[in-house]
């Protein structure tokens, strides 16, 4: 079971980070980030360079937060230490 999730973790991952690639790069017949900023604008997005270097550099981060669970954690700590201050604020 654990070798089953860290298989797919490291799937999901590595397709994230190509898709983060063919937006930042080009690669993998993207079209890099003057192409996915042509097609954000089309959608309505401006700026357009703008939105397609935060959706590339959000594919990437997932990519990488996702393979090594480290969001979760993240996510996790952040929730206890708001919930251990909660009593002390309330004084």
């Amino acid at each position: 079971m654990n070798f089953a999730l860290l298989l797919l973790r490291l799937v999901a991952g590595l397709v994230m980070a190509a898709h983060g690639a063919q937006k930042l790069f080009g690669w993998f017949g993207g079209y890099g980030i003057a192409g996915t900023a042509g097609f954000f604008e089309q959608l309505g997005f401006r700026p357009g360079r703008a939105f397609a270097t935060a959706a590339a550099l959000a594919s990437r981060w997932s990519a990488c937060t996702g393979r090594k669970g480290s969001s979760r954690k993240t996510a996790d700590s952040s929730c206890r230490s708001s919930t251990a201050s909660s009593p002390s604020s309330s004084r």
